[in-house]
C-alpha cells in the first residue's frame, strides 16, 4: 500500500517542488534587489494611503484563500475521527499517510500564496518610494480602471522609465524602449498580452487596462498600438 501511495502522490509533490523553486527560490535581478530593500523612509500621505489599501486588500484575499483550506482540514479530520470512533481503533498508518499527503500540499500552497502577496506588497512599496508624481498619477488612473479583485493588484507598474510586470511566479523589470512588438487577443473576460523585448513576456490584463498599457509602450517606442487597437 505504501508504494501505491508513493506512486499516486509523487507527481503532485514533484509539481509543488518545481512550483516552489520557480516562485520562491529562483530570482531575477529585480527580485534580488527587492530582497535587500528595506523601507527606510515614510511615504507621502497619498502613497501611504495607497499602501494601506494594498494591505487591506491582501488581508481580504488571503482570508478568502484560507477559508476553503480550513473547511477542507475540518472535513478531513472529522471524517477520519468518525471512522476511528466507529471502529474503536487508533489512527492507522494508512489514515496518517492520507492526512499528510493531503495537508502537506495545502500547506505548501498556503506558503506560496503568502510569499507572493508579501513579495508583491514589498515591491509596490519600493516602487512607490522611487516613482515620480506622474508615475503615481498613472498608477491611480490604472487602479480606477480595474475591477475589485485587481484594484490594488495591478498587472503592471511604470516607475522611472521602467515597466514592472507582476506575474504569478515572478516580477519582471522591462525597459520599454526595448519593446519591439506587442500583440494581444481576447480570452473570455480578459486579454492575453504578448510582449517581445526581445524576450517574450505574457501577461493577462483587463480590457479597461489595455489602453493604459499601450499608451505607456507608445511613449517609449515607435509602435502605433492605440491605432491598431481601434482597428481591431
Amino acid at each position: 500500500m505504501d508504494i501505491i501511495y508513493i506512486i499516486w502522490f509523487a507527481p503532485l509533490f514533484l509539481f509543488l517542488f518545481a512550483l516552489f523553486y520557480f516562485i520562491v527560490v529562483r530570482k531575477n535581478e529585480f527580485e534580488k534587489r527587492l530582497d535587500i530593500f528595506y523601507p527606510y523612509r515614510q511615504l507621502p500621505q497619498k502613497r501611504e494611503a495607497y499602501m494601506q489599501k494594498v494591505s487591506k486588500y491582501n488581508h481580504i484575499m488571503f482570508a478568502l484563500f484560507l477559508l476553503p483550506f480550513f473547511i477542507l482540514v475540518y472535513v478531513l479530520f472529522k471524517e477520519n475521527y468518525q471512522e476511528i470512533s466507529k471502529a474503536n481503533t487508533s489512527f492507522s498508518n494508512e489514515n496518517l499517510m492520507i492526512l499528510l499527503a493531503t495537508l502537506l500540499p495545502l500547506f505548501v500552497c498556503y506558503y506560496i500564496i503568502f510569499y507572493i502577496q508579501k513579495r508583491s506588497k514589498k515591491a509596490k512599496h519600493m516602487l512607490l518610494e522611487q516613482m515620480s508624481d506622474t508615475d503615481f498619477e498613472l498608477l491611480l488612473k490604472l487602479r480606477d480602471n480595474l475591477s475589485f479583485p485587481y484594484k490594488y493588484d495591478p498587472p503592471f507598474v511604470l516607475c522611472n522609465n521602467h515597466l514592472y510586470i507582476f506575474l504569478f511566479h515572478t516580477i519582471k523589470e522591462i525597459d520599454p524602449t526595448q519593446i519591439i512588438s506587442v500583440k494581444w487577443y481576447s480570452n473570455r473576460h480578459r486579454l492575453i498580452v504578448r510582449i517581445r523585448d526581445p524576450k517574450v513576456t505574457v501577461l493577462s490584463i483587463s480590457k479597461s487596462a489595455l489602453p493604459i498599457f499601450l499608451q505607456i509602450v507608445e511613449q517609449y517606442t515607435k509602435l502605433n498600438l492605440l491605432t491598431d487597437q481601434k482597428n481591431k
